[in-house]
């Protein structure tokens, strides 16, 4: 396997588990606080994907 294909893969498993801790984590804060809207849930992504970006 080169490193090109390793890269896509490791970034992709990558963003898939960012997507779940995220989910993990809105399904649990809509537990605690209640309904979280479509817009905060989108600005969460966001924030999310800047956080790890860096």
């Amino acid at each position: 396997m080169d490193e090109t294909s390793y890269d896509i893969g490791e970034e992709e498993v990558e963003r898939k588990l960012r997507g779940r801790i995220l989910d993990e984590y809105l399904e649990d804060y809509e537990h605690r606080n209640g309904p979280v809207s479509e817009q905060e849930q989108e600005q969460a992504r966001r924030v999310f994907d800047e956080m790890f970006a860096e």
